[in-house]
């Protein structure tokens, strides 16, 4: 089978296991067929894996500020600033990644480490494809988190939390935009997937994962939105 039949077959494995996520009768179903493409794609793909190369020192230290920018944003109430921080931090996380693999110089590497939604998919899929922590502590809301993915709806946020909109005729402002719950729920998946990271491909080991860790718990525990999650006005998640 070639490269290109492989990774077809595997997209489409991961295609039929987005789709049923909205299907809670089939949760035993999702998780075995999560299981089985991890193990597939660590056993097909893992060699492409260079941990050894290590980037400078001032690129983690970026993806960090990263993090804190995204969390102080949302603490001051700025949440379309929250949204825009914890948005990029995704993006940056996946350059880690492609940046990290074996053949990264072909040109299939460079394209992705361009292209929007190819960052999206290299760092969502990795990190969250089977995350029992985010399934544990998120449940409901890890679902709305993979519909923005799958729906293409990450780039157009982080758009509406940046820029201005027209909008029959009037200017829409990102706090408009973006609501809390939303900006809320990008924090922690931004903070997660940071998390995830951590060891390999960031050179970082166990404190700084425990300390990121602590630092998510700590965040959604004082500024937990979900209790306003129903609450769907100006919200994206609908």
């Amino acid at each position: 089978m070639s490269r290109v039949e492989e990774k077809n077959k595997i997209k489409d494995k991961l295609t039929t296991a987005l789709k049923m996520l909205d299907d809670t009768d089939e949760s035993e179903e999702i998780i075995n067929v999560l299981i089985n493409l991890t193990d597939e794609l660590n056993t097909k793909y893992g060699s492409f894996l260079e941990p050894g190369r290590r980037q400078p020192n001032s690129s983690r230290l970026h993806l960090d500020k990263y993090w804190k920018l995204a969390r102080n944003f949302f603490k001051e109430g700025d949440f379309p600033l929250a949204a825009f921080f914890a948005i990029t931090l995704i993006e940056e996380i996946s350059k880690f990644i492609i940046v990290g693999q074996k053949g990264f110089q072909r040109d299939s590497g460079i394209k992705r480490f361009y292209n929007h939604k190819k960052k999206y998919e290299t760092a969502i899929l990795l990190t969250l494809i089977v995350n029992s922590r985010v399934s544990r502590i998120y449940g409901e809301f890890e679902k709305i988190f993979a519909k923005w993915f799958r729906d293409g709806d990450l780039f157009r946020m982080r758009n509406k939390a940046l820029y201005m909109e027209l909008h029959d005729g009037k200017l829409i402002t990102p706090d408009r935009s973006i609501s809390r719950e939303d900006a809320f729920l990008l924090v922690c998946f931004g903070g997660e997937i940071f998390r995830e990271i951590q060891g390999p491909y960031t050179g970082w080991g166990m404190d700084n994962l425990d300390r990121i860790t602590n630092e998510i718990d700590i965040f959604r525990n004082k500024y937990n939105a979900w209790p306003n999650m129903d609450n769907k006005k100006n919200s994206l998640v609908s």
